[in-house]
């Protein structure tokens, strides 16, 4: 017969052990349902919701997409609709206003900023350029090398630029503008038969849902303005770069990997949906807007 032995010393330690792991699983627990006592419960019971499931967006053995209620009683209380906007300015109406090509002053709203002496108003323009990416880094970029001075109205060659306005050599107004040049000149032959304009519009960080209920004004924009809405569509991954490339091409990063881009950064040799339009002699462009 064998006898098992057990050290004093360790005995103890080996009790001690046993001992803090029971008090902190205590403490995690009580902590972990005083947390969830107290958050207040806004789920709803995914049953119900399955049972009132009359129409789907699509409907096929393999895929089935249903057709959500926007609006609900269980959940339309924790929505607030009313929104006053940004202020910027202060309240005060811009000093500077943009078109397609062009910056103007506005003199109309001179008196908003307190400018009793126009001649003492001095505006200006200085080219904002983006900055080649370094070490990761997207998000550097850089001013021209100078200021150029405009009165009334100035035509703009630039996509982005920076503007200042002083008065009476105090800085008064400040903003940035956006704009398309024409930079090449181009000669393009059309076909006699007349196609369609195509335009796709993406808005990330929000489900379709949650749109119609936050942005019931542009909802009704884009309405208005004969869209239509990718009522098949749906996200693939986290994050923007998954979503947006399989939209953009057709595949998803895996197949993306193993086919066009073995060994590179880049994406030159992957078909996009505007290599399929360029064929047919479109002028294509790609444009992205980030707030941060």
């Amino acid at each position: 017969m064998r006898v098992l032995r057990i050290n004093s010393w360790k005995a103890n330690h080996f009790t001690k052990l046993i001992w803090i792991i029971l008090i902190s699983s205590s403490i995690f627990l009580l902590t972990r349902t005083q947390l969830e006592f107290k958050a207040p419960n806004i789920s709803m019971k995914f049953d119900n919701l399955k049972n009132n499931i009359t129409h789907y967006f699509i409907n096929t053995p393999g895929c089935k997409i249903p057709k959500w209620p926007i609006f609900s009683k269980g959940f339309e209380k924790y929505f607030q609709y009313e929104f006053t906007g940004p202020s910027c300015n202060n309240g005060r109406p811009p000093l500077v206003q943009s078109n397609i090509t062009s910056l103007f002053l506005i003199e109309d709203h001179f008196a908003n900023y307190n400018i009793a002496d126009h001649s003492l108003v001095r505006c200006c323009y200085e080219e904002l350029k983006r900055k080649i990416p370094r070490n990761g880094e997207d998000e550097r970029y850089k001013f021209g090398d100078s200021c150029i001075a405009f009165e009334k109205t100035a035509d703009i060659l630039m996509e982005f630029v920076h503007v200042k306005c002083n008065y009476a050599n105090e800085q008064i107004y400040e903003d940035f503008f956006a704009f398309i040049p024409q930079k090449h000149n181009e000669t393009f032959t059309y076909d006699t038969q007349n196609k369609y304009n195509v335009l796709i519009m993406g808005l990330d960080s929000i489900s379709r849902l949650n749109f119609h209920r936050q942005m019931p004004k542009t909802v009704k924009f884009l309405k208005d303005s004969d869209f239509v809405e990718f009522l098949g569509y749906n996200k693939l991954a986290d994050n923007t770069h998954p979503n947006l490339i399989t939209v953009l091409t057709g595949y998803d990063e895996a197949t993306i990997r193993r086919t066009c881009r073995t060994s590179s950064d880049y994406f030159d040799n992957c078909n996009f949906i505007w290599d399929n339009f360029k064929a047919e002699n479109y002028i294509t462009s790609f444009g992205r807007m980030q707030l941060d």
